[in-house]
């Protein structure tokens, strides 16, 4: 008759690398969230300032009619606003933030646009919920096109 021979184990230390594994695997998908949503600000922000200065550019396409006769071209402020804000960054996700519409410079031959993005982060909250509010970052672009020519 042939006994087996059983084997114990040493003391109990089934499921240690269970629990080390779970702690370092939520930890490292903590960090790829952080990256993540803080990388889609920095595009957001890449964005905004893009818009800026494309909407700079379309408000400083708007000169005064009087330009046509001779006399020297300046930016029509009221139909800069509406060309820059109104009709360029309405269309494109960005807005004029309600404090800061275009201006002028005082030659009226400049024009400032600053333009306004909101970035919903997508993993944040669940690694830190009801902390802080971290629900939408706000990033801001500012730009400034300047009318060029002796016109």
């Amino acid at each position: 008759m042939t006994t087996r021979a059983r084997h114990r184990l040493g003391p109990r230390d089934a499921g240690a690398v269970s629990i080390l594994f779970a702690v370092g695997l939520t930890v490292i998908m903590a960090i790829m969230a952080l990256s993540f949503d803080f990388g889609g600000r920095l595009r957001a922000a890449a964005r905004a300032q893009a818009l800026a200065e494309q909407a700079a550019r379309a408000g400083a396409q708007q000169i005064n009619i009087d330009a046509i006769t001779g006399v020297p071209a300046t930016i029509n402020l009221a139909a800069a606003t509406t060309a820059a804000c109104t009709l360029y960054l309405n269309k494109s996700g960005g807005k004029c933030p309600d404090g800061a519409p275009p201006t002028l410079s005082p030659d009226k031959k400049s024009i400032t646009v600053t333009v306004q993005i909101t970035y919903q982060p997508d993993f944040l909250e669940l690694f830190i919920p009801d902390r802080i509010d971290l629900t939408k970052f706000v990033v801001k672009g500012r730009a400034t096109a300047t009318l060029i020519g002796d016109h």
